[in-house]
């Protein structure tokens, strides 16, 4: 298993930067540039909305105490990219707990 990170523009004004860490045990984490913290989520809080040229990654993580909604506007392309590396990690992570049992 290993953590695929990649760096993407966003779809804003002025552009930022987004790197995304997709992580096997179930997380995506991101950080924006010219932000404090990085943003969490599980597999299972993210989903994908296309609207017009852009697709949002939305993510809703709820932990004990703390709610973090946040959204990613990305380009069509970035936003498969990426929704293939979590599928991929979840794949990855099923077989090795299949492995495991």
């Amino acid at each position: 298993m290993s953590i695929h990170s990649r760096s993407y523009t966003l779809n804003t004004t002025p552009a930022r930067q987004a790197h995304v860490r997709v992580i096997p045990n179930g997380n995506v984490m991101v950080h924006i540039a010219d932000e404090e913290s990085p943003h969490l989520a599980e597999f299972d809080e993210v989903t994908f909305q296309r609207k017009g040229k852009i697709t949002q990654l939305l993510a809703e993580h709820i932990e004990p105490g703390k709610h973090d909604n946040w959204a990613l506007p990305l380009n069509h392309g970035d936003a498969n990219e990426l929704a293939t590396l979590i599928d991929q990690a979840q794949e990855e992570f099923e077989i090795l707990m299949r492995d495991l049992s």
